[in-house]
């Protein structure tokens, strides 16, 4: 009677595990840190309120994927 209990808590151990650690290897957001002032290029278009001239946008803009974006230059 004592065997099945153990393989059952065999089992539930390794089930947990395997789901602890198929979590850590895979990830699926990640960061990258960009030097500051250095352009970008989009992935998939995006919203979102641009500079023109140092004035904010009063509404958001379509940049289409593909496009490089930058920040404004600072001044010295």
């Amino acid at each position: 009677m004592r065997q099945p209990t153990r393989w059952k808590l065999l089992a539930a151990t390794l089930i947990v595990l395997l789901g602890c650690a198929s979590g850590c290897w895979r990830q699926r957001t990640r960061t990258v840190l960009i030097p500051p002032g250095e352009p970008v290029q989009l992935a998939e278009p995006i919203e979102a309120y641009i500079y023109v001239d140092g004035v904010k946008s009063e509404n958001r803009v379509m940049l289409p994927g593909g496009w490089w974006v930058l920040p404004e230059p600072e001044d010295d």
